[in-house]
């Protein structure tokens, strides 16, 4: 795709998809998004929620890079292409299915870790689990999260 055409995308996803509030000064959208998702960690996976609380685990040390580059900053480029379609194709409420996914999936191992650990899972494992099926984050675009909720 030329510069020119992809810069254009880029301004269109940025104003019809509402990322573009995710950058403003007060990052107002990013901590709504940050809220939410941590309702839907409480109401989901309260076990998980209490244990992220007991360690001092702030959604915001490792989810708002998942929200603010599209995932693309920590999980392998096929993974990415996927959210991106979905994200595209969807709307923004695959980002929040996609992270309510991961945590589930990662539950029972994040359980087991301290604040250190979880972050490191966090940074390293949970996209090295991607590196040999990026298709496994398809099953995330099934996960029903109700726009209700969000």
């Amino acid at each position: 795709m030329p510069e020119k055409r992809a810069f254009c995308v880029l301004v269109r996803v940025m104003c019809n998809y509402g990322l573009r509030d995710l950058y403003g000064q007060s990052v107002a959208a990013l901590r709504v998004k940050l809220y939410v998702l941590d309702r839907l960690l409480q109401l989901d996976l309260p076990e998980l929620h209490a244990w992220f609380c007991q360690q001092g685990i702030e959604l915001s040390m490792f989810a708002s890079s998942w929200f603010m580059s599209l995932f693309g900053a920590k999980f392998p480029l096929p993974v990415v292409f996927h959210i991106m379609d979905a994200f595209l194709a969807e709307g923004p409420l695959v980002m929040m299915r996609v992270a309510v996914w991961l945590l589930r999936e990662s539950a029972s191992q994040l359980l087991t870790l301290p604040l250190e650990g979880i972050l490191k899972y966090f940074r390293v494992k949970l996209p090295n689990r991607f590196l040999e099926d990026p298709g496994a984050i398809r099953a995330a675009f099934a996960y029903k999260v109700s726009a209700r909720a969000v």
